[in-house]
Order: structure tokens, then sequence, then C-alpha cells
């Protein structure tokens, strides 16, 4: 199954969104234990219960997808590094001169990527929706 383009930018955005993941978690956890202590640090609406639903979905998220980016391939997963999970997401032609590649095989394998991820995101949908 061919991947669109729609589909293709949904899973670049949680790739790059993945390094952000334990900080997030830190930070819902840090508002359940303020308002565990009835000490709000922020000016929100939700309650304790809709806070730790929203940290365990981010954990399962990235359950998830830390086991697609496990079944890559040594070579994949380093492209998936280079332009993703790094602090500066790399262009093509950085990527290519680290690892040796031109860079339209680089675009190429990278759609390939992202369909093998995507379909590997798929099917966990059901538990990622819970």
């Amino acid at each position: 199954m061919l991947i669109t383009k729609e589909r293709k930018k949904e899973i670049e955005k949680l790739l790059l969104e993945y390094k952000n993941f334990d900080r997030r978690i830190e930070v819902l956890d840090m508002h359940i234990n303020a308002a565990s202590n009835d000490r709000p640090i922020f000016d929100g609406s939700l309650s304790i219960e809709q806070l730790r639903t929203k940290k365990n979905k981010i954990i399962n998220l990235k359950k998830v997808v830390n086991n697609a980016i496990n079944e890559l391939s040594d070579e994949e997963y380093k492209i998936v590094e280079l332009r993703y999970l790094q602090r500066r997401k790399m262009t093509w032609l950085e990527i290519g001169s680290l690892v040796g590649f031109e860079k339209n095989y680089l675009c190429k394998k990278n759609k390939k990527i992202l369909n093998r991820i995507g379909q590997f995101l798929d099917s966990f949908l059901p538990v990622l929706k819970a």
C-alpha cells in the first residue's frame, strides 16, 4: 500500500515529536502531582484522571513508535535517527554525506521507511485510541 502525502506528514510529525515524549510525560507528572496536592500549577480545567489518561496515551504511543523504529534495519534506523530523532532535523544532503548515499536514494528510502512505520502504527491503532 502506498503512503499518502497526508499520512507521510503525520508520521514525520510523530517522529519529530518522539524526542519530546519523555519531557511531555515529565510535565504531565508535575501537573498530576501538583493537582494531587491541591496546588495546581496551571490554569486549566483538566482533572487528575484526564491528565493521567493523557500521560498513559503518550507512554503507549512512545512504546509503539519505539517498537516501530526498532524493527528497522541499521541503515534505516540511521536515516530516521539523523532526519527525525536528533535535536536538529538534518537535510538530505547532510545525511547523505554521513551515510554515503545520494539525496534521491535517501528520499525514496525514507518514503519506504515511513510506509513501514505507518503500517506498524496502524496495526496498533486500536490500542493507541483506547
